[in-house]
């Protein structure tokens, strides 16, 4: 699955882990962003329960890029599947 990331927050995690101060390591060079919402762009043959087009959240490294991709296993996505956030901007709707 590929996501166009629309906003993503900073969080004290991203801090720790960018200063290398967070239990958790990832391998560089890495993307940091642990929280982001966007678009689904494209989906893999095994993806299911999501479409081209869905708003989504996102929690993994990455969510400052323009696009991030990910599987089940290193990303977890969820649906935006709340009515105020259907109809509200992305900024407002995670804000």
């Amino acid at each position: 699955m590929c996501v166009a990331i629309k906003v993503a927050g900073i969080s004290f995690v991203d801090v720790l882990t960018a200063a290398g101060q967070y239990q958790v390591k990832p391998p560089l060079p890495f993307c940091p962003g642990s929280e982001a919402a966007g678009t689904v762009v494209e989906l893999g043959a095994d993806v299911r329960g999501f479409a081209v087009g869905d708003r989504v959240v996102c929690s993994a490294w990455g969510g400052l890029a323009e696009a991030a991709t990910g599987t089940s296993a290193g990303r977890i996505v969820f649906a935006m599947d709340w009515r105020v956030a259907r109809k509200r901007s992305f900024r407002r709707a995670t804000a």
